[in-house]
């Protein structure tokens, strides 16, 4: 319970405080675009891996930690599927700015090689997930 307290007193999202950080959550958007379509090819890794090095939120990670998210994120998704990860990921995902920071990660990597249709489909689901207009998903993409 101090964990929910602390994290409500930092204005960190109640899903860290709760046992999703907001690192997790971001690392599972890329690979949802990612994974989409079957497969993570080299391109998509590097472009998670170059996301996670630049991004402020992962400015704190160690490459153990990344790679636990991105297994998790995995997991998640083979455990839960994609229609629950996505109510997931709206609860913790739950600022204007958090959202659309996630929408431009998951962009980077969907378009790190050709996207597939799939992977797109993807995109559209998660600016619908986010409530994203075309506008605002057009400028971060």
């Amino acid at each position: 319970m101090a964990k929910v307290f602390e994290a409500v007193e930092r204005g960190a999202p109640l899903a860290e405080a709760l046992g999703e950080p907001l690192e997790q959550l971001y690392a599972e958007v890329m690979v949802l675009v990612s994974a989409s379509d079957g497969e993570i090819t080299r391109a998509e890794a590097d472009a998670i891996l170059e996301n996670l090095a630049a991004h402020p939120a992962f400015r704190e990670t160690s490459a153990e930690m990344a790679r636990g998210y991105l297994r998790d994120a995995l997991e998640n998704l083979r455990t839960f599927g994609l229609p629950t990860r996505l109510t997931t990921l709206a609860q913790g995902l739950s600022t204007k700015k958090q959202r659309s920071q996630a929408y431009a990660l998951a962009a980077r990597v969907a378009h790190a090689k050709k996207a597939s249709p799939v992977a797109l489909r993807t995109l559209e689901l998660l600016q619908a997930t986010f409530g994203l207009s075309d506008e605002e998903a057009a400028h971060l993409t």
